[in-house]
């Protein structure tokens, strides 16, 4: 993922799940593939075929799109042939009407690792964690407030605050072909 575009999601307004995991395993390189499927995909409404390989619920990440690359979750399953991939939190489609020849592949979170993605992403959300310069501030001399901060005394960011949660097993040492695709690497 390239740094510009690791400023941007950082600063989104209002993060959402399928973006925080886009960070955490770009932190972690690791975005846990497991089977993919390749061929020609269409995306139209939200819902994306075939996914014949995909069962409902599954966290999915798609290479080889124009408009479409990234990491979704598959929900609102129709007969099982038909999925709209959402950002995660809830049944809104997040994609673009699109054709393209690339893959889908299944990505195999831990349950421990979206759990703690929840709770970045809701760190993340609160305003008070906002990036700023201001590190303290002392009003009237009756309420005073610090923002946590690295070692050199800028304020900490999710990397920073949420580093002891971070399972080092799930690191790896660099990132395969097809997570740096996921990514946007």
């Amino acid at each position: 993922m390239s740094i510009l575009t690791m400023k941007w999601l950082n600063r989104v307004k209002l993060m959402r799940l399928n973006n925080v995991l886009t960070l955490v395993c770009s932190h972690l390189r690791n975005t846990f593939e497991a089977d993919n499927a390749q061929g020609v995909f269409f995306i139209s409404d939200g819902k994306i075929t075939p996914s014949d390989a995909f069962q409902c619920g599954d966290w999915v990440g798609i290479i080889g799109s124009r408009r479409n690359n990234g990491i979704y979750k598959l929900q609102a399953c129709n007969n099982g042939s038909d999925f709209l991939l959402t950002n995660g939190m809830d049944d809104t489609s997040i994609s673009t009407d699109e054709s393209f020849s690339g893959s889908v592949f299944r990505l195999d979170f831990p349950p421990l690792l979206i759990k703690l993605a929840h709770e970045i992403e809701t760190w993340m959300n609160d305003p008070a964690n906002e990036p700023s310069n201001i590190v303290s501030e002392k009003v009237s001399g009756f309420h005073s407030w610090s923002k946590a901060t690295n070692q050199d005394g800028t304020v900490a960011g999710w990397e920073t605050v949420f580093s002891d949660r971070f399972m080092e097993h799930w690191r790896r040492m660099w990132q395969t072909d097809t997570s740096i695709q996921i990514l946007g690497g």
